[in-house]
């Protein structure tokens, strides 16, 4: 027979315990518990911790790499659009291309503007998700001239 007695002042006789097959547990038992499973627990609050400052420190990665995406969308709607304007400024001289011409130079010029903003744009996401990503997010902005509504 197992008693439990956790009350305070006791509510069952200590001598209880003696008897043959009882086994008496009371408060000061389950203290004995606690205290240790209190030292298993603050032994994982250290890896605990590092789980969260990791995942805090991917969540702020990913945050800041997210507010770097409108501006290199304005940076590749600025290149399509200076590319536009440039076709357009020789159109009259592409009129004399046939039409499969004009088409290789659109894909053409297409092709160079992609691959120029490559390289750029993807070190631009990568230093976006750095400590620093607010700073070179400013620089991006300042050196094509962006600005959309939320930084203005």
């Amino acid at each position: 027979l197992l008693i439990i007695d956790i009350a305070v002042p006791r509510d069952v006789d200590p001598s209880c315990a003696e008897v043959p097959d009882v086994v008496l547990r009371d408060i000061y038992d389950l203290r004995g518990v606690v205290q240790t499973s209190v030292g298993s627990r603050v032994a994982e609050v250290s890896k605990v911790e590092e789980i969260v400052a990791a995942e805090v420190g991917r969540f702020v990665q990913w945050e800041r790499a997210g507010e770097i995406a409108p501006a290199i969308s304005a940076v590749v709607a600025r290149a399509e659009e200076v590319r536009r304007s440039e076709i357009a400024r020789v159109g009259g001289r592409l009129r004399d291309l046939s039409p499969s011409q004009q088409e290789a130079v659109e894909q053409l010029t297409k092709r160079i503007v992609r691959k120029l903003l490559h390289r750029p744009l993807g070190v631009a996401k990568e230093l976006a998700g750095s400590k620093q990503g607010y700073l070179h997010l400013h620089v991006l902005r300042e050196l094509f001239e962006l600005e959309d509504e939320q930084h203005p």
